[in-house]
This record gives C-alpha cells, structure tokens and sequence, in this order.
C-alpha cells in the first residue's frame, strides 16, 4: 500500500510539472548563429540576401545537421530563414505576391503545432516567429479581419515577454506593433512604442540583438522628431555591423523626412516619394 501511494504521489507530481519550454544548447546556438548570420547579410544586395539565406539554410539546417533536434526548434528556425527574406523581397517590391504566401505558410505551421500540443508550453520563439509571420500576413487582410485578428501579434508577443522580460526581439516585435496598430486595436502610439524599444536596447545582449535594437528604437525617435537621438542610434548599429545596406535605407529615407515606420505605412507610394531608387 505504501508502494503504490508513493508511485501515485509520484506520477501526480510529473503531471504537474510545466513543460520546459527551453531549447536545448545546441538548438539554441543553430538560432543565435542564424541571428548572427541575419546580421551580417544586410550587408548585401536583396538578391544576394535571399540567395545567400538560402544557402544558409541548406548547409545549416539539413536533416543529418538537425537530428536531435525537436520538431518545434526545427519549425521555427525555418520561420526565421524565410521571414528574413521577406525584407529583402518588399526591398524590391512590396506587392509580390509571395509575401503573403511566405507569411501564411509559416504562421499556419506554427499555429498548427501550438493547437496539437496543448498542454505543453511553446517556446518563447515559437510564439516570436509565429506573432512576425501574422504580423506579415495582416497588411493582405480586409479590414473587417484585422480589427478581428489583429491583436493576435501583441498576444503572442507578450506571451515570450512573460517567459523572458528581456527578450529583445520580442520586444523589438512588439514595439512595432504598438506604433502600427490603432488606438483601437489596443496600439500604444508613439509612447508605448517608444518605451518598449527603449527596453529593447537596455535589455540587448548579443551583437545582432543590439543592433535590431539600435534600428528600430532610431526609427520611433525619428518618428517623435528627436532626429538626434534617432542618429546617435543608427551610428551604435553601424558600429556593429558597417556596411549595412538596411541601415543604410533608414538613413536614406529619413533624409527624406521620413522613419522608416512612416514609410513602410504606403511602401511602394512612398518609394515613389523618395525621387531616387531605394537603397538595394
């Protein structure tokens, strides 16, 4: 009797256990290092971008190089292959078509694998991935969906916040929304964005989270005319990675009057406002 009461408390409290939502070492390297990797490659052209993330990607993440891994890690850094590339494609056309596709199809496998494991806690970048794939998906919805749908980025992005108050892409992530989405929607305005990519910066350890911070943090300074502030910024990215044509393209376009926030309101009208090609 006593056996089988102490089998039972022991099979009560693995039930109540949380699942861990960490990834192990290895998993957790292979995505720094792409982070890493996604640094460097603003560096280069659009099409040699994509064509390198590609190759990133195949010689990187290829079956015998992630065999241990789950199929939760292996999801998500697909995600986050491919969501970089859709930078370099709106570069060069913000209507293509393959956006939206892009965007879908990750969202859906990342939505599809957090509804079948329910009792199981995503981890902090599944929910990051899947929040910036909606957040692709929202500019092709009618209106009437993303009034209905739209609060599902800032849902999942404060999902990973909650799991890691100084995950610095999530509030990068995050950040952004509050300034796009309208009062409302529940957005923040220009404050609320201010105040979290301010976080964002504080909270950034590694080269390649400083230097998102430092980008978009300039970005909503530039937005609150502290043109100042939003220089200083740009100057503490480019001393991370020099030769960023991305940066590059915030300065252009704030030379013109404009963040880089304002400008990717109307992308391609705005493109026409620049009265010289984006920097590509």
């Amino acid at each position: 009797m006593k056996r089988l009461f102490l089998r039972l408390l022991v099979l009560s409290l693995v039930t109540l256990l949380p699942a861990n939502p960490s990834f192990t070492a290895a998993e957790q390297k292979a995505l720094d290092d792409l982070f890493e990797y996604r640094t460097y490659i603003t560096t280069l052209s659009s099409k040699d971008a994509i064509a390198g993330l590609d190759s990133y990607r195949s010689q990187n993440f290829s079956a015998s190089k992630t065999a241990g891994f789950s199929e939760e890690a292996k999801l998500v850094l697909d995600a986050f292959v491919d969501l970089e590339k859709l930078v370099y494609i709106q570069t060069d056309n913000s209507e293509d078509p393959s956006i939206k596709q892009i965007a879908d199809t990750h969202y859906e496998k990342l939505q599809a694998w957090i509804d079948a494991h329910p009792s199981e806690t995503p981890n902090k970048w599944t929910w990051c991935a899947a929040a910036e794939a909606f957040n692709w998906s929202l500019a092709y919805l009618p209106m009437t969906q993303i009034l209905t749908k739209g609060l599902l980025p800032k849902q999942y992005y404060q999902n990973a916040i909650d799991m890691d108050p100084e995950l610095t892409y999530a509030l990068c992530g995050l950040g952004q929304w509050l300034y796009f989405a309208p009062a409302v929607g529940g957005g923040g305005g220009n404050k609320n964005s201010r105040a979290t990519l301010e976080k964002a910066v504080k909270a950034a350890k590694t080269d390649a989270d400083k230097f998102i911070a430092h980008l978009y943090y300039s970005q909503i300074l530039y937005q609150m005319n502290d043109k100042s502030g939003a220089s200083k910024e740009l100057d503490a990215a480019d001393a991370i990675q020099p030769g960023s044509k991305r940066l590059a393209r915030f300065r252009q376009v704030n030379a013109k009057g404009m963040s880089w926030f304002e400008f990717s309101r109307d992308f391609e009208k705005n493109r026409k406002k620049l009265g010289e090609p984006l920097v590509n």
